[in-house]
């Protein structure tokens, strides 16, 4: 079993914009038809999904992922591997997301290079002061300088949104706690402070 000093930690969670899971084991993270060692297990959708929903965007910086759960549950080697199996799944994620952008820029100059170099050739052309012929060749000209520029400046905002989901959390500080731990700090917290003691006055 886990132990720790929740007082340090939760003073030390504050710290950060928290986002907290209440779980009841740490099956509940993973995928139930994967039985891989916890350091490769398929990550849960529902779980992604919960925490997805959970994360609200914050001011630049760090911010802590909290996972509760019972005391007898607990595994300081197992906790171990999950939070480096999470960082190491986020960073996958992330470099995905930041391929796929630069998929998509490298995408609009191709277009933008095949735009300007068939402009270039269509009024090159001998008979390009045909209308109806240059109207003609300059039509995909005018198409891949369009969907170049659409692609260079309006990448869809859900795919930066996702890139940005992806490194918060490729940086974020995991930590877990007991149940029971957590409990007995809050309530020692929600106690009125005592009242200082009088001063004795001299003799």
């Amino acid at each position: 079993m886990a132990t720790g000093k929740p007082e340090e930690k939760l003073e030390f969670a504050t710290a950060f914009k928290a986002i907290q899971v209440a779980l009841d084991n740490y099956q509940d993270m993973f995928s139930d038809f994967d039985t891989a060692p916890y350091s490769h297990r398929t990550i849960s959708n529902d779980f992604l999904n919960e925490v997805e929903r959970r994360y609200v965007e914050t001011k630049p910086g760090e911010f802590e992922v909290r996972f509760t759960l019972p005391a007898k549950e607990r595994d300081a080697k197992v906790e171990a591997v999950i939070k480096k199996r999470l960082k190491d799944y986020f960073v996958m994620k992330l470099k995905e997301k930041e391929a796929e952008i630069d998929k998509k820029k490298r995408t609009s100059v191709v277009r933008l290079a095949a735009g300007v170099l068939i402009m270039a050739v269509a009024f090159e052309l001998p008979f390009s002061h045909t209308t109806a012929v240059s109207n003609i060749i300059s039509v995909p000209g005018w198409f891949f300088l369009w969907s170049g520029f659409e692609h260079l400046f309006d990448i869809p905002g859900r795919l930066l949104e996702k890139r940005q989901f992806f490194l918060r959390f490729s940086k974020a500080k995991y930590h877990f706690y007991s149940e029971e731990d957590l409990v007995s700090v809050f309530e020692r917290l929600s106690e009125p402070p005592l009242p200082p003691p009088l001063a004795q006055k001299p003799d």
